[in-house]
């Protein structure tokens, strides 16, 4: 009898059991998977973080908590993960009444990009572990990592070159809002200049000074479009350090720059532009918009996409032209360009065993840039 008894109360406190955790295994259990901050740069180092808090009298004995994220951020812990098309993490631990539990996975942002956590699957089981339960919660954690700065003599070589070229023409137009001071009459100064109040003062013409404005921009054009060398990710991958290396040197110099490229944004699918500015922010908005560049969507034909911008550049302008895509038609539009007797450069990411002269039209306003990252 009292074995029946037993067997009895055994029977009810498991069914009891069960329903306490069917019901409310996951309730007042809070996971949160963040990283340690939103936008890095290739190369750095950075930490993902997981807070498991079990505010309720219940606890569980077994916890699985599972997420993925792309393959292209290199976690050094990789117990309890797999990568294949993806990086899946499958943690397991047992928290306790009222315990918060933080671990922290450390990683290594190897390409720029931008990354995202959309779900966090967490996994529950009953007192005796017979069950599963299942839960899903939305996540919203992004990361964006920055293209890193290209460093090589051939890109500083070209830089002071622009640079020289692009400070040489800046200063051509007057302010007529910036008033810099006053001067005597010269004969070939209009009479609207003349300031009659120190005229009168003086008993001679003076006229106003004005200063200078600045008004010359650099426009890069980013083109991402393959030709013979399809599938060299890297040389792309160049390209797009290469431009962010740019932008960022002419924003310091004070100099607005503007960008075009052939590729999609990642979020939206809209080809990348980004409209002339200056100052810290815009550089900002720049290098976001480089690591969004998706390179498995379609990439337009360069002068397809970019003609209305090509027609409508103002020859003021210094252009430069980031393009490892060296078709005929390509180099018949910076010709044409070269003709007309606009500033440009022309920056071609090569292997070092790929051969390429340009033609002799071209020879004076072409970079080489040789890349070694494969």
């Amino acid at each position: 009898m009292k074995i029946l008894l037993i067997g009895a109360a055994a029977a009810i406190c498991y069914l009891l059991e069960l329903y306490i955790y069917s019901r409310y295994w996951n309730k007042n259990l809070h996971i949160k998977v963040g990283f340690s901050d939103t936008c890095g740069v290739e190369g750095d180092r950075m930490v993902l973080t997981e807070v498991v808090e079990n505010r309720r009298p219940i606890p569980l004995f077994m916890l699985k908590i599972k997420f993925s994220i792309s393959k292209q951020l290199h976690f050094y812990d990789m117990d309890n993960a797999s990568v294949s098309d993806n990086y899946y993490r499958n943690d397991i631990l047992s928290v306790m009444m009222y315990q918060r539990i933080t671990r922290e996975l450390p990683f290594l942002l190897s390409r720029r990009g931008y990354y995202t956590i959309k779900q966090i699957t967490m996994v529950g089981t009953d007192l005796f572990m017979t069950r599963e339960y299942v839960s899903g919660i939305e996540c919203s954690q992004s990361l964006t990592v920055y293209p890193r700065s290209c460093e090589c003599a051939e890109l500083d070589t070209a830089f002071r070159k622009m640079l020289g070229t692009v400070l040489t023409k800046r200063y051509i137009n007057e302010d007529p809002f910036e008033f810099r001071g006053i001067r005597e009459y010269q004969s070939y100064d209009s009479l609207k200049a003349v300031n009659w109040k120190a005229t009168a003062k003086t008993g001679e013409l003076k006229v106003n000074v004005k200063d200078y404005t600045s008004s010359r921009q650099v426009v890069i054009f980013l083109n991402l479009e393959d030709e013979f060398y399809a599938g060299y990710d890297n040389l792309k991958e160049e390209s797009i350090r290469i431009a962010a290396t740019l932008a960022d040197r002419f924003l310091d110099q004070g100099i607005p720059v503007a960008l075009h490229t052939n590729a999609r944004d990642c979020l939206d699918g809209t080809v990348t532009r980004v409209p002339c500015g200056s100052g810290r922010y815009h550089m900002r908005t720049i290098k976001e918009a480089l690591a969004r560049l998706d390179l498995t969507k379609e990439i337009l034909p360069f002068l397809e996409s970019c003609r209305k911008e090509l027609e409508e550049e103002d020859s003021y302008n210094y252009m430069i032209f980031i393009s490892t895509f060296k078709h005929p038609q390509m180099m018949d539009k910076l010709m044409e360009i070269q003709q007309k007797g606009e500033d440009f450069l022309w920056i071609c990411p090569l292997e070092k065993d790929m051969e390429f002269v340009p033609p002799d039209e071209l020879a004076e306003c072409f970079q080489r840039v040789d890349c070694t990252e494969h």
